[in-house]
């Protein structure tokens, strides 16, 4: 009789991540929003293994989860399970000039061979925002939809706890209004907590929804542009700086 064997296989999270099937060029905004968060000392991290923290096959893992949860309801469950007769569409990535002197803002495509159709203009920051929800008539109204997946306890603040994904969202409101060409105010997420309210309990699914005003979200978006031009004028050598 043989032995049960357990093998570990290390998967890469990109290849399960929606939008990464290429890293397109340019200024991403969740770099420009993680770098901002860092130097006010306000970025999420973990502690690494020198630490006595995680292993980077840890932290693969946890974006592999968090890549799979966002495919898994987004695909299956807003349709199957919540039956709310909405539907939400995926439109991938989207190039936002920092202002109206900049250019259009456009989304990002490929041809077959992974050659860009559209090359990215100077100025453009890029954005994957998860789905647009669109409400059927006579609503129509139309909402932000991110999901999110985290090992953090269901009893979390999110605002104090993933301050990123408040930065996110209102960058991405600018982006979807400079592609269509009208204001998106409201954003809902939809974030599954693997270890429910705390370690070794169920899983929990909870949804949160906010409004923001037009000046909310320019606020921001200033913060955003202006943080990356000062990284640049502080070091001209700065990977953004090729794309200023």
């Amino acid at each position: 009789m043989g032995e049960l064997k357990r093998t570990r296989v290390a998967l890469s999270p990109e290849m399960f991540s929606f939008g990464n099937e290429h890293r397109t060029p340019g200024i991403h905004l969740t770099d420009i929003v993680h770098d901002m968060l860092e130097q006010a000392g306000i970025a999420k991290k973990y502690k690494l293994e020198a630490e006595g923290g995680f292993t980077q096959a840890d932290l693969d893992a946890f974006a592999l989860q968090g890549f799979l949860w966002e495919e898994v309801f987004s695909d299956q469950i807003a349709t199957i399970v919540l039956k709310r007769n909405n539907q939400y569409v995926r439109i991938g990535e989207i190039a936002c000039p920092m202002t109206s002197d900049d250019g259009q803002a456009f989304i990002v495509e490929y041809d077959a061979k992974g050659n860009l159709l559209t090359p990215i203009p100077p100025r453009h920051i890029i954005m994957t925002v998860d789905a647009l929800r669109i409400e059927p008539a006579p609503n129509n109204r139309v909402s932000l939809a991110e999901f999110k997946w985290t090992t953090k306890s269901a009893k979390m603040n999110p605002e104090d706890s993933r301050p990123d994904w408040f930065y996110q969202v209102k960058g991405y409101l600018k982006g979807v209004k400079e592609l269509l060409g009208r204001r998106i105010e409201r954003v809902e997420w939809h974030v599954q907590f693997a270890c429910g309210e705390r370690w070794g309990t169920a899983p929990i699914y909870a949804p949160w929804e906010r409004e923001y005003s037009e000046r909310d979200i320019e606020d921001c978006w200033e913060s955003l542009v202006g943080h990356t031009e000062r990284r640049v004028l502080d070091d001209p050598a700065h990977r953004w700086a090729q794309y200023l």
